[in-house]
């Protein structure tokens, strides 16, 4: 498909039509033309929602800030302190102290941004220029059992330490939180069948190796009009994807126009095409330049070499969350 007719696409779904855009800050003409009157490179025939195979993170050696980094400066300025440290996001800490002692010990966290949270925790110190943790490992620590990264010989007592896993675990586990919680094309980007949705959970369970987990369905508490919907959540102590059923349409993107013309932007530049890393970050650099909020941070790209065609989560919270898998050249 040529990229004109994307465009096209894009235009007549007119994701923003009947919005009221006046609290967004940017008058939604103007918005709309910017991000769907722009011209990308490239193009292809339309893609299967995923590869075949998982990618291999080795650290950090194998993520890029979309752009080859040029992108980041875009955000610099809405990021010189990440947030998280909540849920599975990491707190990442070159000095542990139970206690404050005198001066406070620096620290940056937030979200969990590739299934390795040490390798997470690194890159955090450095985007905000704060040097490498010694030695680092992860624990659960606390009431809350809040996940932390530190210095292997300040782990505190009563921790659980992370046990180390391989790195191929890691990317698998953390992609299929990716792709359950995914607002582009997982079951939570529209009004997905019970059928559809379990057969999705389980491809995507095939395709990550992930052989002890399975997938089962569930009502939700009884309703007096039970929805068509269906969608995906994760209970990692069971190692189960539940396929919540009878559900209205769980569209989470309602209130946030913008995230609206975002998702559409990827969903019709990467899903439903076939293209490789480069176009795919042209793609999210382009979106994000214009949506131009604090709240969609600069996004992971992960090179999956054995994929045909480049791959796109958005999770959607407190912020907007990114992830890119795919070979460096497309072969549809």
């Amino acid at each position: 498909m040529r990229n004109d007719d994307v465009m096209a696409r894009l235009r007549a779904a007119d994701p923003l039509r009947g919005v009221d855009l006046g609290t967004t800050g940017v008058p939604g003409s103007d918005l709309r033309e910017q991000i769907l009157g722009t011209a990308r490179p490239g193009g292809g025939q339309a893609a299967r929602r995923r590869g075949p195979r998982r990618a291999v993170v080795s650290g950090v050696v194998a993520l890029a800030l979309v752009g080859g980094g040029a992108a980041y400066a875009t955000y610099a300025a809405n990021q010189a302190r990440f947030t998280g440290g909540d849920g599975d996001a990491p707190t990442c800490l070159t000095e542990w102290a139970a206690e404050p002692r005198g001066e406070p010990v620096p620290e940056t966290d937030g979200v969990a941004r590739t299934g390795d949270v040490v390798a997470d925790c690194q890159w955090y110190q450095a985007q905000s220029g704060l040097p490498p943790i010694e030695d680092p490992v992860a624990f659960r620590a606390g009431a809350g059992g809040r996940i932390y990264v530190a210095p292997a010989d300040q782990v505190p007592d009563g921790a659980t330490v992370f046990p180390p896993a391989a790195a191929e675990d890691d990317a698998a586990m953390h992609e299929l939180e990716l792709t359950t919680y995914d607002v582009v094309d997982g079951t939570r980007s529209r009004c997905m069948p019970e059928e559809e949705a379990v057969a999705a959970a389980r491809a995507d369970l095939e395709r990550l190796g992930l052989t002890g987990w399975d997938v089962v369905t569930r009502a939700p508490v009884p309703a007096d009009v039970p929805g068509p919907c269906a969608r995906g959540y994760l209970d990692h102590e069971l190692s189960l994807v539940t396929i919540t059923v009878g559900i209205e349409d769980p569209d989470v993107l309602w209130e946030e126009p913008k995230a609206v013309v975002l998702r559409d932007a990827l969903r019709e530049g990467i899903s439903e095409q076939c293209v490789g890393l480069a176009e795919a970050e042209q793609v999210v650099a382009r979106a994000l330049e214009v949506i131009d909020e604090d709240w969609a941070g600069p996004p992971v790209v992960i090179a999956d070499p054995d994929a045909g065609c480049a791959r796109v989560d958005m999770l959607v919270g407190g912020g907007i969350e990114i992830t890119v898998h795919g070979p460096a050249v497309a072969s549809p």
